[in-house]
């Protein structure tokens, strides 16, 4: 076990998507929430570009279209205000699954961190990118089957055998290659 110390165990990886996936929920509740709000904000404008053509159409110089017209974009953006709570409904639901609250109680307030901006240097994350969370649990499977194909390697080996290079000859008239392939 000593041996496999310097890698992480499925616990930590598991908690690492955990995190991973909690912002992401973080994220997708705050635009979606932005999202709303920027809706709800031109419903003013909307009422007001009905009223607009209404009165134009009283005094004759609008055609009943135009007024058609401004009521059905009204409509539409009632229409995408309705998708838009819908979405913050699933996004709040979503990020409260992650916390462990009541999806009333997942309201994101202030502004998000600086995305745009790494909070380590470019030079850092090149030089780590072995312990990208995606390929953690592949080292551990990989130091794992080395130590399987070595274990198996030295019983044949005490069994009857000699090595030459990566070529295990067994009896003088055997020859077993060894190769380890791991999916990346």
């Amino acid at each position: 076990r000593g041996a496999f110390a310097q890698y992480l165990s499925p616990a930590m990886v598991e908690q690492l998507a955990v995190r991973q996936s909690t912002a992401a929920a973080w994220i997708a509740q705050w635009s979606a929430e932005r999202q709303l709000e920027s809706l709800a904000a031109l419903r003013e404008q909307s009422a007001l570009a009905v009223r607009l053509t209404e009165a134009r159409l009283a005094s004759g110089s609008a055609s009943a279209t135009d007024t058609l017209a401004a009521k059905a974009a009204e409509l539409e953006l009632e229409n995408r205000i309705d998708a838009a709570r819908a979405d913050v409904a699933a996004a709040r639901g979503s990020l409260a699954r992650w916390l462990g609250v009541n999806p009333a109680e997942s309201v994101t307030t202030g502004a998000p961190p600086d995305l745009t901006k790494l909070p380590v240097s470019e030079a850092t994350l090149l030089a780590s990118v072995d312990r990208h969370g995606a390929l953690l649990p592949w080292r551990s499977r990989a130091a794992i089957a080395e130590a399987v194909v070595a274990a198996a390697c030295e019983h044949v080996l005490h069994v009857r055998g000699i090595v030459h290079g990566d070529q295990v000859r067994l009896a003088h008239r055997y020859w077993y290659m060894v190769e380890l392939r791991v999916p990346i």
